[in-house]
C-alpha cells in the first residue's frame, strides 16, 4: 500500500540512505584505518567500541525507512518513527560524551573532530526532520482511521467484524449477534425446557 509522497519525503529518503551508507563507511574506516578515531586514548576508545551494534540498527532502520519514504509505503512512518529515535538517541549519546570530555575544544587541531561534530550535527538535524514529517503522516493517518471509523456503517462492519469484504474472527461480534433474551432462550425468543 502506497500513500501520497511529496518532494520532501523524497529528499527525506534520500537522506536516510546516505545516512546508513555514512554510518557504515564511518566504521569500516574506524576499524580498518582509524582515520575517524579523534583520539588514541584507551577510554575513549572503549566508548566507541560501544557503539557499533546500535549503530547498525541505526542504519538498518534508515535504510527501511529510505526504502518506505521513497516509494510512499505506509512502513515509511513506522520505519521513519524507529530511524528518527535511533538517529536522536545515538547523536544525543555523542554529543554528551563529547561536551563531558571537552573533545570540541579538539576542532582547530583535529581533522576527526570536525567530522565528529558533522556526524553529531547531521545525525540530530535528520532526526528531528525524519521524527516530524513521519510523525505527521503517522497522525493524518490515525486521524484519517477514526474519522472513516466514525461512519455507521464502518462502526457496524467493525462491531459485526466484517471489513473490507473478508470476515474477522471477534468475540464482540459473537457477543453482538447473540440472542439478548433471558437464561435458556434461543435465538428465535423461545425458552427451552429445562430439565429439573
Amino acid at each position: 500500500m502506497t500513500i501520497g509522497m511529496g518532494g520532501g519525503m523524497k529528499i527525506l529518503a534520500a537522506l536516510l540512505i546516505l545516512g546508513a551508507i555514512v554510518t557504515v563507511a564511518y566504521w569500516a574506516n574506524y576499524f580498518v584505518a582509524g582515520d575517524v578515531r579523534v583520539l588514541p586514548d584507551y577510554w575513549y576508545g572503549a566508548f566507541e567500541d560501544a557503539f557499533p551494534v546500535a549503530d547498525l540498527w541505526m542504519a538498518l532502520c534508515m535504510a527501511v525507512a529510505a526504502w518506505g519514504c521513497g516509494g510512499a509505503r505506509v512502513t515509511a512512518r513506522c520505519s521513519g518513527l524507529l530511524a528518527a529515535s535511533a538517529l536522536i538517541y545515538l547523536a544525543a549519546m555523542d554529543i554528551t560524551f563529547n561536551v563531558e570530555h571537552g573533545l570540541y575544544a579538539l576542532l582547530p587541531i583535529s581533522g576527526a573532530m570536525i567530522a565528529e561534530t558533522w556526524i553529531n550535527a547531521s545525525s540530530l538535524g535528520l532526526g528531528i526532520a525524519t521524527l516530524l514529517m513521519c510523525w505527521r503522516r503517522a497522525a493524518n493517518a490515525f486521524i484519517f482511521r477514526m474519522m472513516e471509523n466514525s461512519r455507521p456503517e464502518a462502526t457496524m462492519a467493525s462491531i459485526s467484524g466484517h471489513r473490507f469484504g473478508t470476515m474477522r474472527s471477534s468475540m464482540f461480534a459473537a457477543a453482538c449477534s447473540a440472542s439478548r433474551s433471558p437464561t435458556g432462550a434461543t435465538d428465535s425468543g423461545t425458552m427451552l425446557s429445562r430439565a429439573a
